[in-house]
């Protein structure tokens, strides 16, 4: 049957129309009767897709603040995220994918290339407005928790 776009015309009735003709046009009306309830699904608007992000957003959040950064999501690249991480057919579920492309995999590359401990990390919509790049600015050094801590002194780099 299908979901219609956010907004679509005709609106909740005349699609719990369509669903109730074609359930009676599939299944016998001894098995129709043995239905307590049909729940109907709309789509997603725009505000609840804002909401998954910043859902996704806060483990990745705290992550970040752990390790010693502070961390910022822009309007721009949230609502980017938003746009292409939700799908019609398949709902919500990109959106998991294009945080850990566009977010995670762009700030994991930016704090490998060398970023001062303490420094904010900026994610923002690039140029092209076809991803996330990460802008990072010089910051206080934060406090780490003791179990956080990383004992860079005690890696060996011996390749023997």
């Amino acid at each position: 049957i299908g979901f219609t776009p956010a907004g679509a015309s005709g609106g909740a009735a005349y699609a719990q129309g369509i669903v109730q003709k074609a359930l009676q046009k599939t299944f016998s009306p001894e098995f129709l009767n043995r239905i307590d309830e049909i729940v109907y699904f709309e789509s997603l608007q725009k505000e609840s897709i804002i909401q998954i992000i910043d859902t996704e957003w806060t483990p990745i959040q705290t992550r970040v603040e752990k390790m010693g950064y502070n961390i910022e999501l822009t309007d721009g690249a949230r609502n980017f995220l938003a746009d292409k991480g939700y799908d019609v057919q398949y709902g919500a579920r990109p959106i998991k994918r294009m945080m850990q492309k566009h977010v995670e995999d762009v700030v994991a590359t930016t704090l490998l290339e060398g970023v001062p401990y303490g420094s904010t990390l900026h994610i923002e919509l690039n140029e092209t407005q076809d991803g996330t790049v990460c802008r990072t600015t010089p910051g206080a050094q934060l406090p780490l928790q003791n179990e956080d801590k990383i004992e860079a002194n005690n890696v060996d780099t011996n390749q023997n």
